[in-house]
This record gives C-alpha cells, sequence and structure tokens, in this order.
C-alpha cells in the first residue's frame, strides 16, 4: 500500500516538475520571438497544510501586438481548501480608461466581483448572458449603455473559453482583463492563438469621445473623462519602433 501511494506522490512530483520545466522553456520562446521580458519569479504562499512554499515560475510581460500583457502562474485553494492547484494567468490592458467603473466576469470570479464595493447590478437582457455570469457596477444606467449586444456576445466568447475564469474590470483610468486558466500553454502557438483570440475581443471594448458622452449621458453622470490620448500615441510609437 505505502509503495503504491509513494510511486503515486513521486510520480505526480515528476509530472508537476516536468510540466514547470517545458512551461519555462516555451514561455521564454514565446517571450524571445515578440521581444518581450522574460524573468523567472519565486512564488511564495501558504499550503493547505499552513506551510510557507515558495516555487520558480516564468513571467512575461511587454508589450504584444499594442497591448501591455502579463503571463504568469498563480497558486489558489481548491473549493474545499484542502489543497492547492496552479493556474496560468493572463492580463491584458485595455490602454485607456472608460466612463464607468465595473466588473464582469464569468462564475469562476463570482466570489471575487461579489466582493467588490460596488452597490449596483442587472442581468443584461441579451441571450449570450448566462446565469452564472455576474456583473457589478457604480452607475447600472451608464453600464447598460456601454454594454451593446456586440460587446455582450464578445465577453461571451471569452466566458466561455475552456476551463477559464474571466474578470474584466474597469474605471475611469483603465481597463483590465484577466484570465485563469488550468491549461500551463505548453506550445508558443497555443500562447500567441490565446492571446490573439482575446485581443480579438478586447478592440471591441474600446470607446471613442463620442461615446464617452454617451454613455455618461444615459449615465447622468457630470464627472470629467477624457480618453488619455498619450496612451495610444505610446502605443502607436512602440509599435512603429518593433517593426523597424
Amino acid at each position: 500500500m505505502w509503495v503504491l501511494i509513494s510511486i503515486f506522490v513521486l510520480g505526480v512530483f515528476g509530472w508537476t516538475t516536468y510540466i514547470s520545466h517545458r512551461q519555462k522553456k516555451t514561455w521564454e520562446a514565446f517571450a524571445k520571438k515578440h521581444k518581450l521580458d522574460f524573468s523567472i519569479t519565486s512564488l511564495k504562499y501558504i499550503d493547505s497544510s499552513a506551510s510557507h512554499r515558495e516555487i520558480k515560475t516564468p513571467y512575461v510581460t511587454g508589450r504584444y501586438k499594442d497591448y501591455r500583457i502579463y503571463l504568469f502562474t498563480d497558486v489558489v485553494r481548491t473549493a474545499d481548501i484542502r489543497s492547492e492547484r496552479y493556474l496560468t494567468a493572463i492580463e491584458i490592458e485595455l490602454g485607456q480608461g472608460l466612463p464607468v467603473a465595473a466588473a464582469i466576469g464569468n462564475n469562476g470570479m463570482r466570489s471575487f466581483i461579489l466582493g467588490l464595493k460596488f452597490s449596483e447590478e442587472f442581468s443584461p437582457a441579451d441571450k449570450s448572458w448566462e446565469t452564472g455570469y455576474v456583473l457589478r457596477t457604480k452607475n447600472a444606467a451608464a453600464l447598460k449603455a456601454y454594454l451593446t449586444e456586440e460587446r455582450l456576445k464578445k465577453l461571451a466568447s471569452l466566458f466561455t473559453m475552456n476551463n477559464a475564469s474571466v474578470l474584466f474590470f474597469f474605471d475611469e483610468v483603465e481597463g483590465i482583463l484577466r484570465i485563469e486558466t488550468t491549461d500551463p500553454l505548453l506550445e508558443v502557438k497555443k500562447i500567441e492563438g490565446v492571446l490573439n483570440r482575446i485581443l480579438g475581443v478586447m478592440e471591441k471594448f474600446k470607446v471613442d469621445a463620442k461615446e464617452a458622452k454617451l454613455i455618461q449621458k444615459a449615465g447622468k453622470t457630470s464627472e470629467s473623462f477624457h480618453i488619455d490620448q498619450s496612451k495610444t500615441d505610446d502605443n502607436d510609437d512602440q509599435s512603429a519602433a518593433s517593426e523597424s
């Protein structure tokens, strides 16, 4: 019996070590291909036995197709808090703020969103919106004006990604999309495919000055809001530099 348990434990350790090694090599190759920053970081956490643990994980950041991205590993407790699981986390900055503050996500992000200090919520009247999805905001009227049918469908296309928890958080300063997945992303082409799918959706989340004013009007807010053009200009400059 103990022999079988020992074999199982060693097998899990070996598999985890193999996955970790391959992940580091793949992410480093991806970063080099796209001229991104790659590093190895120390991830500290407390496991289910209350012991302090530390693992070395890959970290990638930089501009990928005009968007600031972050690719890293995280550790979370399972639902029964008896063990931990490793996740791949992807964070992408929208590159502009939006004229309303809100958090929107699928069921995997429900607990986090419900813990935010946003007082208003509603269920969009669109067939792409499922019962498990959740949103919270400071201004429901403004958010309803922002969440067009097209944007709701784009969000749903991300929310239905396999084995993924998805959060779209935004305010007047910045918008950030975070995706957590159990997939360690062990192929460069797969990383590119996931990112390209996400970025194709995020482009639709942006607003121009005209739409921003309409959203503010719908929300009956007089708060000053402007699109930071310097971010866009900076993106264009860096994109041009990378192509030269």
